[in-house]
């Protein structure tokens, strides 16, 4: 009972910690991009709602929610961070981004895109290179 109650409880706290960082993010980026389709890009990104194959296969319209390389969910945090199909853009992007260490986690990474305009400007206009909605 008391494992069940620990990971409710991590559970609801990263989920809480989601939803402030979002609810903390959505005030400022507007004022960043004056673009709608860019701050819903963006909003997505954090929220991780950015349609992908793990997403779809949520709402059971992707058959596999499993990158067919890497046998691993095919989502956005995985598309960024570690299909193999990227390597090259990543390298650049950490270049830009000032990221040392190849082997981030997805909220490092958005720590990194969110430190400023100039960031988050490259950022969104280097997606246009992954394969994401």
């Amino acid at each position: 009972m008391t494992n069940l109650w620990q990971t409710c409880t991590l559970v609801m706290t990263n989920l809480w910690q989601a939803c402030c960082k979002l609810k903390l993010l959505s005030g400022t980026i507007s004022k960043w991009t004056g673009n709608r389709v860019q701050d819903r890009l963006i909003a997505r990104i954090i929220s991780k709602t950015i349609i992908t194959p793990s997403l779809l296969h949520r709402f059971n319209l992707h058959p596999d929610p499993l990158c067919i390389v890497c046998n691993e969910n095919n989502d956005i945090s995985h598309i960024l961070l570690k299909r193999k199909k990227y390597a090259s853009f990543r390298v650049i992007i950490w270049n830009k981004l000032n990221i040392v260490d190849p082997n981030i986690t997805y909220d490092v990474l958005l720590s990194h895109v969110f430190t400023n305009k100039k960031n988050l400007t490259m950022f969104i206009q280097t997606l246009k290179y992954f394969d994401i909605s």
